[in-house]
Formats: structure tokens, sequence, C-alpha cells
């Protein structure tokens, strides 16, 4: 393992198409509605409200060290163990449960992943965060198409844990308004891992609150907000994926 100082790894201008609209105020838009995924235009819906990074980092050289912008953040393998140093907050990251379900109705235990491929800093707004994505190396089969992702506020310590299986494992934030508040997307993946019957891909929207702590985003009902992508691999009858949404405002406009 090495040591890396990076004094400015890139910078980029932090660009977020935002609309003036509260989550907690905006009507429910398109609720239960269904398109055909090649119609609705999610890849751009996402990418303009994405919040661009300040650094990126991506892991090549198996670096045990990262020193940039005043931070430190370590990565120590010890004993069939993996802990992390981040601005002197020492813990053990096989510790961790992701927030969202990963594959079916359950969160996930991130004590199998051993390695990380990629990390952003991110400093927008009020809010300063490292994320993490995260792998397990020398993997096989179905285990190849697992991904875990730690968000770390570095004002208040907090760690957030997310999964993803054999879906989009993209370590993205988002800005949905424009009053500060910064999302992620979270991926659930339900149905058959060989693809033998149809597939749905949850999106599901979480914020960051005052506590620093990622929290799903519901609407007035507890509904959580919602974009399903259903696929059809084996069924020929079927042409394209199909898009349900109940989000918090109108996607396609």
């Amino acid at each position: 393992m090495k040591n890396y100082s990076i004094v400015a790894l890139f910078f980029v201008l932090n660009i977020s198409c935002v609309k003036e609209k509260n989550v907690q105020e905006v009507k429910i838009a398109d609720a239960g509605k269904v398109w055909q995924s090649e119609e609705y235009g999610l890849d751009d819906y996402f990418k303009k409200n994405e919040i661009q990074p300040t650094a990126v980092f991506t892991n090549m050289h198996d670096a045990s060290e990262i020193l940039f912008f005043n931070h430190s953040v370590k990565w120590i393998s010890k004993g069939g163990e993996i802990w992390m140093n981040i601005d002197g907050d020492v813990f053990r990251l096989d510790k961790g449960v992701t927030l969202n379900d990963v594959w079916g109705n359950d969160n996930d235990s991130v004590n199998y992943m051993n390695d990380w491929d990629e990390m952003k800093y991110y400093k927008y707004k009020n809010s300063e965060m490292i994320g993490i994505r995260m792998y397990f190396d020398q993997c096989t089969g179905i285990g190849c198409s697992v991904n875990y992702f730690l968000l770390y506020d570095l004002k208040k310590k907090t760690k957030n844990y997310f999964g993803t299986f054999r879906t989009d494992n993209k370590l993205a934030l988002y800005s949905f308004n424009n009053k500060g508040s910064v999302g992620y997307l979270s991926r659930t993946f339900i149905g058959d891992a060989q693809g033998a019957t149809e597939m749905n891909f949850i999106t599901e929207l979480y914020s960051l609150n005052d506590n620093g702590v990622f929290v799903l985003q519901k609407d007035l009902n507890g509904k959580p907000y919602q974009i399903i992508q259903t696929t059809f691999p084996n069924d020929t009858t079927i042409v394209g994926d199909k898009v349900t949404v109940h989000w918090f405002e109108n996607i396609k406009e």
C-alpha cells in the first residue's frame, strides 16, 4: 500500500440546474403514471441536478492514505477487518449497514467489501462531504455486481452507507432545489439475479438533514418518492422497459 498526497486533484464548477421548489411543498406529479423509458429522459433529468464534486480520486495503485484540502483519509486493512481514519475519526467499516434495501426487502451489511476504487470530495453550500465507492476485490459470480458507498459528513462526522446490486453504481450527489439540501439516489434491485423473470430497479431519494444523516423522502401520506424501472429480459412480447413514477416534481416538462 502506498501513501499519496494530493494537493489538488481537479476542480470543477459547481453547476446545479435547480428549481425554486421545496420538497415538502411541491404537489406530487406524475404519480402512478407509466412511461416507456426511452421517452422519459431520466438520465438528462438526473444529470442536470447533479452536484459536481470539487475533487475526485481514483484508486489505481492501492493507496492507503489520501491528503487533500486539509483532510486526511486513511484506508486500513488489518486482521481481516477494514478500518478507516478520516480526520482522526477511526471506525470499522464492516460494522456499517446500508440505509437502503439493496436486493429485495433487506438492507445489507457492508462487511462484504474489502477495497475501494473511487473517492469524491464535495463542498456544496453549507455541506462538506466525502463519498467512497467500495467493492470486493477478487469477486466471483453475482458478487461482482455489488457495490457499497460511504457518504461521510466531514462536519458532523456521520457515516451513511448505501449499496447497489446489478444496477447503476455511480457515486453521485444531487440538489433538486435551491435551498442548499444535498440528495442521494439509492438503488434497489428486485427480481431474479439471473434475469429469468422481470426485474425492477427502484430509485429512491434521500436528503441530508441537519444532523448529517440521509433521510428517505416521502410524500404527505408517508409513501416514498420512487422511480421504478422494470425490464423484461425474457419476454419478447414487450418492447423496451417500463418506468413508473411517484416523484415530488414533474420530471417530464
